[in-house]
């Protein structure tokens, strides 16, 4: 059965300058190929299902990396994930930048 409603907003800050940048998709504004994407992109990142939960202590930290706030409304419920950019799956970059490039607006 597929979800109605599907929103995902992303938060992207840190790097060199250290500006943040955000952006939202919601299945509601999307065309029905745009919703099927996102969907896809969410179930595919595994998001909060990490098996390695101290895997983010061994890995490189810097001023110059990004930090990926990932906030899902889906089904009544929200949940946000915080990702940094060392620990971040290949499936977890893939939405992230489908989210902030805005591949999913309507236009």
């Amino acid at each position: 059965m597929v979800e109605r409603q599907v929103r995902v907003e992303v938060t992207r800050s840190g790097g060199f300058a250290g500006i943040s940048r955000t952006a939202r998709a919601d299945t509601d504004e999307l065309d029905a190929e745009h919703a099927d994407t996102l969907r896809r992109l969410i179930d595919e990142s595994a998001l909060g299902s990490s098996g390695d939960d101290d895997r983010g202590a061994r890995l490189p930290r810097g001023a110059d990396r990004f930090q990926y706030d990932v906030t899902v409304r889906r089904g009544g419920r929200t949940e946000t994930y915080v990702l940094r950019e060392p620990e971040l799956t290949s499936s977890q970059q893939a939405l992230v930048r489908w989210v902030l490039s805005g591949l999913g607006k309507k236009g």
